[in-house]
Parts: structure tokens; C-alpha cells; sequence
């Protein structure tokens, strides 16, 4: 399935609606009590919706409808394609009940060029939406595909089935269900900032004056905001990303993606096989357990493996580093024109721990001890081990 819904609604809902409504070769499939489905084919797709209400039917003859609608649901499907996968579905409560005679005839009204907005197509708009709300409450299912869901500004629930997803946040106070497969909740249309549990399943942001909730089911990946986000795993392998703003990002467990973004950005891996990118900033990341792999990016950071055996690049900036227990490697970049500042290690153990220079040779290397500490000039920088009194011979070093 693909779909994608949510402001400015341009694309899908009401200019679908319209488009079926005002079709003078519409046909009727279906009329039980409760329910009328018409039919409408726009090109390469077959366009239904189900019309939800009381005393609905059409008069063929006379081209009156009748009865009134308190709930529409919309299906487009390409003609000759057996796959569900690429059909789009979505379910929308009207404000209250709505005549259908009324809605046909504002559908009418609508101009046929796009957008469909609330200055094109006003009295349309009034009858969809409700009242002083841009937005109606969503009732989304998806399928196996990978569907992308923007929620309206009302209390949704969605539920997008198997498949990799991406539901797009939005105010209201929503229940969010990912069900199986690799899910994303992505923030980046919310002003911020964000505070996301993955594994209280819970989400909070304000927004015009109050306070918006979501309950979060199934869901293993988060995007923040531009602004300063509160994200945090759970015993899965997450994919957390900050984007903009000092952020603070915890993976728990599992073999997190972790990435700060730009930003003054505090990351702490947990428990697990981690990933952590600090980005642009000057950050504080934190390994903690397991074998880490961590990247300080640009600024000045200070990183903290924890247990375990760790890949530990501090980036470009002046650096603090620590590699904490077990055998880890310090990365440098000794290519082209990089310029990695000076870096500390504070806890180098020569029997243990290596350094690899990306891209470097051994000729490029001097070291010399200073006051008790060992400084090493590898053309693109300097690292200092701090309180280690060793030679060149007896550190570990890797290159290319």
C-alpha cells in the first residue's frame, strides 16, 4: 500500500471524494442497509468509497441522492493490478451527519484543477471537516506494503499492518499501531520539542496551547524534531535519530542506530551492539555495554565506549575520549586535507588497545613523550595519550 494523507490533503481525500461524486458515469455496486458504495474510474485507477449512514441511496433516474452520511471510506486501486500493496485506503468521520444531496452537490462546486483546499473548495471543506478543526479524526488500516501515514489533526488510529511504515506525527492525541515489521514514528512536522518512550509506548508534545498524547504500539524507529527531543528506546534494535536541537537519546537495549544530528546532542547506547553518530556539535556519547561503534562527527566531543570492545572515531574537532573496558580502537581520518583537531584518549592501555589511521602510512607518524604523556603527530592531527609513557614501537597502530 501507498498512501499518504495529512496537510494539505492535496492529493487523496477530498480531491478523490470530489472527483468520484462529480463523475457522471459513477456507478452504485453496493446498497445495504447502512452502507452505499459508488465506483468511479479516473484513468488507471478504480476509485470507491463507502458512504456510512442512514437511508442512503441514488436515484439514477432523476440523479437525486438521498439520505444522510456520518462516515466515508475511500479505496483507489490500480485497474489490471492484483497488488494490494499498491492500493490506498483510508477511513474519515465526518463532523456530524452530513446530507448526501448536500455533499454531491458541493462536490459539484469543486474547481477540478489541484489543490482541493479549504479557499478552492470552502462549502466542501465545511461538510468534511469539523468544526474550527483543519482536520477530521483518521481511522487508518494498512497492508503488507510499506505504507506512509500524516495523521490529521484530530485523534487518530492507525494501524498500518505488516511492512516497514512511516507514520508522520501530528497533533491530537492519536494511537499509533505498527504492527509487524520495522516501523517508523517521524516528528519532523511538529514544531517541538518531542519526548518519545518506546518502551513505556508512549509519545508528548505541545502544540497551540496544549498538551498531545500518543500511545505508540509496535513501533522500533523515531525521528525527532529541529528542537531539543527527548528519545528513547526500547529492548529492540531501534533506530533513533535527533535531527536539529541538543537532544537526548537513550537506545536501553538491542542493537541501536543512534544518531544526534546536529546539535549539542547527549546519546547513550545501553546495553547492545550500538551505532552512535554524533553529528554536528559538540556531544557527550556514551557506548555503555557491548561492542560500540562510535562516530563523534564535527565538534568538540566527549565519548565514553563503556564495556566492551569499541571502534571509536572522535571525528573532526578537539576530542576527549575514553575507551573504557575491553580492547577498542581509536580511528583517525588521515585523508586529503582533514584537519581532526587534538585529541585526548584518557585511558589508553598499550597491551589492549590499538590505533588505525584511516588512509595514513607509518612514515607520517612521530611520537614523542611530553610531561608523561604520550603525543602523537599524524600530519592531520594530534592525539595525546593521556599518562601513557610508551614509543612508537610499542603502540598498536593500523593504517590504511
Amino acid at each position: 500500500m501507498r498512501y499518504l494523507s495529512g496537510t494539505p490533503l492535496r492529493n487523496f481525500f477530498q480531491s478523490e471524494i470530489a472527483d468520484v461524486l462529480r463523475d457522471d458515469d459513477f456507478w452504485e455496486v453496493e446498497n445495504q442497509e447502512g452502507s452505499l458504495v459508488l465506483v468511479a474510474e479516473s484513468g488507471r485507477f478504480l476509485t470507491s468509497i463507502e458512504l456510512i449512514g442512514t437511508g442512503l441511496s441514488v436515484d439514477f433516474d432523476t440523479g437525486r441522492l438521498s439520505g444522510t452520511v456520518t462516515e466515508i471510506k475511500i479505496r483507489q486501486e490500480r485497474i489490471n493490478d492484483d497488488d494490494e500493496d499498491d492500493d490506498r485506503f483510508s477511513h474519515v468521520v465526518l463532523p456530524g451527519p452530513t446530507n448526501l444531496q448536500d455533499l454531491y452537490d458541493a462536490a459539484n462546486a469543486v474547481p477540478v484543477t489541484r489543490p482541493v483546499t479549504p479557499t478552492t473548495a470552502p462549502d466542501f471543506f465545511r461538510l468534511l471537516m469539523p468544526e474550527n478543526s483543519p482536520f477530521p479524526d483518521l481511522f487508518f488500516t494498512g497492508s503488507d506494503g510499506r505504507d506512509k501515514v500524516v495523521g490529521f489533526d484530530g485523534n487518530d488510529q492507525v494501524n498500518t499492518g505488516p511492512g516497514r511504515d512511516t507514520i508522520f506525527a501530528s497533533e491530537g492525541d492519536d494511537i499509533l499501531d505498527g504492527e509487524g515489521g520495522k516501523d517508523t514514528f517521524d516528528t519532523r512536522r511538529l514544531v517541538g520539542p518531542v519526548t518519545i518512550d518506546l518502551a513505556a509506548g508512549t509519545g508528548s508534545m505541545s502544540a497551540n496551547g496544549r498538551t498531545h498524547t500518543q500511545t505508540l504500539i509496535s513501533i522500533e524507529n523515531v525521528g525527532g524534531t529541529s528542537k531539543g527531543d527527548t528519545l528513547e528506546g526500547n529492548n529492540r534494535a531501534n533506530k533513533l535519530a535527533g535531527r536539529n536541537g541538543d537532544d537526548t537519546i537513550n537506545g536501553r537495549g538491542g542493537n541501536d542506530t543512534l544518531d544526534g544530528g546536529n546539535g549539542s546532542d547527549t546519546v547513550n547506547g545501553g546495553a547492545g551492539r550500538d551505532k552512535i553518530l554524533g553529528g554536528k556539535g559538540s556531544d557527550l556519547l556514551n557506548g555503555n555495554r557491548g561492542n560500540d561503534t562510535i562516530d563523534g562527527g564535527l565538534g568538540n566531543d566527549t565519548i565514553d565506549g563503556g564495556t566492551g570492545n569499541d571502534k571509536i572515531t572522535g571525528g573532526q574537532g578537539n576530542d576527549t575520549v575514553s575507551g573504557g573496558g575491553g580492547s577498542d580502537q581509536f580511528i583517525f581520518n588521515s585523508r586529503g586535507r582533514a584537519d581532526n583537531g587534538t585529541d585526548h584518549i584518557t585511558d589508553f592501555n598499550v597491551d589492549s588497545d590499538s590505533i588505525r589511521l584511516k588512509g595514513g602510512a607509518r612514515g607520517d607518524v612521530t611520537v614523542n613523550v611530553v610531561d608523561g604523556n604520550t603525543v602523537i603527530d599524524y600530519e592531520h592531527g594530534i592525539i595525546i595519550l593521556d599518562g601513557v609513557d610508551a614509543g612508537k614501537s610499542e603502540i598498536d597502530f593500523i593504517y590504511g
